[in-house]
């Protein structure tokens, strides 16, 4: 069963297997250019999907959307707490995902993978030194 909520700073050092995988795989092909933006690119790349099937870009986005995911960033660069688990639930709101894709997000720990993907973004060059 999924945990109610993920919530995590750029602080926390409990890096499980998947958060150091991917934030190492974002920075290596990504590296400074990785932008929060990129938000989707960046969760598909690491999920090795070639294409979203009912996926439109249009919907992620939205001014509303990239503002919503920009103000995360900003509290996050802050030091202040952001709950994954609630940036995912708003991606499947705004996005339109086929079950069996939410489904690959849940199996492969969509908020680890969130969680390194803001790690990256702010930390493109690993002065925090996560280890592979």
């Amino acid at each position: 069963m999924r945990e109610e909520h993920f919530i995590k700073t750029k602080s926390d050092k409990d890096y499980s297997f998947i958060t150091r995988a991917v934030y190492h795989q974002i920075l290596r092909k990504f590296g400074a250019t990785a932008r929060i933006t990129n938000l989707m690119d960046m969760l598909k790349y690491t999920y090795e999907i070639d294409e979203w099937l009912l996926y439109d870009p249009k919907n992620l986005q939205s001014a509303m959307f990239t503002s919503y995911l920009i103000d995360k960033m900003i509290d996050f660069k802050d030091g202040k707490p952001v709950d994954f688990t609630e940036i995912y639930e708003t991606i499947l709101k705004e996005g339109d995902f086929l079950n069996s894709e939410k489904r690959v997000f849940e199996i492969g720990n969509i908020e680890e993978r969130l969680w390194a993907i803001f790690l990256a973004v702010d930390d493109p060059i690993n002065k925090n030194k996560i280890e592979e």
